[in-house]
């Protein structure tokens, strides 16, 4: 499955990050190459590659990482 914009993202303790806002494609191939999530309420944006997810269901993404991972990336 295929992570999709407005898909929900949690860390991999299941906390809620927000949810995809936008998919940046690589140039070349086409293929993704980082993901934006955009936080409740606002709050900023996060960054996650796709190697960073560790299964993608209906939905839902569900990475690999904690929040505190990701926000120190």
């Amino acid at each position: 499955m295929d992570i999709e914009i407005e898909m929900k993202v949690v860390d991999k303790n299941g906390k809620a990050l927000g949810t995809v806002d936008q998919i940046i494609n690589d140039m070349w191939t086409g293929a993704p190459r980082k993901y934006v999530v955009m936080e409740p309420d606002d709050a900023g944006a996060l960054f996650f590659k796709p190697d960073q997810v560790a299964r993608v269901e209906a939905g839902k993404v569900t990475l690999s990482l904690t929040a505190a991972d990701i926000e120190s990336t």
